[in-house]
């Protein structure tokens, strides 16, 4: 019995430590379990470079990804290309939203990197967004009309004059186009009342129209969109063909100008003279491209007591030669929403002097649902204070960076 009992005490010790064993076992597994590679959890469609779009162009970008204790991507390297120069930006750009779940180390979320590869197939773009806009966008570019000509842009425009506005009633315009077609009929805002208080409102509207429709004939997506109808007892000159519908930053062969001119009661530009000690514009060729340019400006004249009078003002502003690929890029810059994996809506805005949102109107949207959501969302929107009136036309995306 004695043997027996030790036999069986032997047999329980042994199943005890052999469970024991197993006991152990299984927390080593656990432990070993909490050690993973970081894992995506949400993932983003690359915007199509809309110029490659309309090309039909496809290709491939290989990333490294840097990814923190957070899952979020910190850095992104470019490790490989196909073709070089073309989709990286837009594939960096997706990358940088991607969310993770940790890379774990015995349970604790550590850094880590991650290989990606994202392919642009224009076949497959086709699922989002729409391939008949992009088609008219193709067909609207290959039309392009051949002209090289200095163009002005608006939004480096400053003019000096020592005539103070006084008694000046203004509405303000704004046009818009969109697939590189205008649309003629401006948004015009402002009440009855003040359109009223404009004498000649009607001939001033037809004639901007007819301006920019002009300009738009010459090089589609290149125009002047925001305007001023106004009158005025006292109102420096006001510059109306130059270019505000893209920034100029976007465009290559820029040229800063500084000149004293002389504008006369027609809106011409009469006489002028370089601010800077330029030794270039003593050579006659160049103040024969300069006589060109400037005869291309139109003024409102200046006002004084209600009548146009000729007047000098200073005026600093940013020129660029203007071409068939400047108009190109121009058109991809203006129309990038087309060609986003994202939903976007394109909103207008009258903004008081104080950042306020005086009146608003939503144009289009990729979704028509999103249009009376952001109608009331601009309705609380704050601007930066810009101390007069002004005008905002952008394309806002959800489910990424907004422009």
């Amino acid at each position: 019995m004695i043997e027996n009992k030790k036999g069986i005490l032997m047999i329980r010790g042994f199943f005890l430590a052999l469970c024991g064993g197993l006991l152990l076992s299984n927390s080593v597994w656990a432990e070993l379990a909490t050690n993973s590679e970081a894992k995506p959890l949400e993932t983003f469609a690359p915007d199509y470079p809309l110029e490659a779009l309309l090309d039909g162009q496809s290709g491939r970008v290989e990333l490294l990804l840097s990814i923190d204790e957070q899952g979020d991507v910190v850095w992104v390297e470019v490790v490989d290309a196909e073709p070089a120069g073309v989709f990286e930006g837009a594939a960096v750009a997706a990358s940088k939203k991607y969310r993770y779940a940790p890379k774990l180390d015995f349970g604790k979320p550590i850094p880590t990197e991650a290989m990606v590869t994202i392919e642009f197939d224009p076949e497959a773009a086709n699922k989002w967004w729409d391939p008949a806009a992009i088609e008219r966008l193709r067909q609207r570019v290959q039309e392009i009309p051949y002209h090289q000509e200095w163009v002005v842009f608006t939004d480096t425009v400053t003019i000096e004059s020592d005539i103070e506005p006084a008694d000046v009633h203004a509405v303000a315009l704004l046009f818009d186009d969109d697939l590189m077609a205008l649309n003629v009929k401006p948004i015009i805002w402002g009440d009855e009342e003040a359109r009223q208080q404009i004498p000649d409102f009607a001939a001033q509207l037809n004639n901007i129209i007819d301006d920019v429709r002009a300009q738009y004939q010459k090089f589609p997506g290149v125009f002047q969109r925001y305007h001023h109808i106004f009158s005025a007892r006292n109102h420096p000159p006001q510059l109306i063909n130059t270019i505000d519908s893209v920034n100029s930053t976007n465009t290559d062969n820029n040229k800063s100008r500084s000149f004293r001119l002389t504008i006369n009661q027609a809106g011409r530009v009469e006489k002028w003279e370089p601010l800077t000690n330029d030794r270039r514009y003593d050579f006659p060729f160049i103040k024969d491209d300069v006589d060109q340019e400037l005869s291309q400006l139109k003024f409102i004249p200046a006002y004084r007591d209600g009548q146009a009078v000729a007047s000098t003002i200073n005026m600093h502003w940013q020129v660029t030669f203007m071409e068939p690929r400047a108009v190109k890029k121009i058109a991809m810059v203006n129309n990038r929403h087309h060609s986003m994996a994202r939903s976007w809506i394109k909103v207008a805005a009258l903004i008081n002097e104080n950042g306020g949102v005086e009146q608003s109107k939503v144009i289009k949207a990729s979704d028509d649902d999103l249009m009376p959501l952001m109608q009331n969302l601009m309705d609380i929107l704050i601007f930066e204070e810009q101390g007069h009136l002004s005008q905002i036309l952008q394309v806002l995306t959800y489910g990424g960076d907004g422009d």
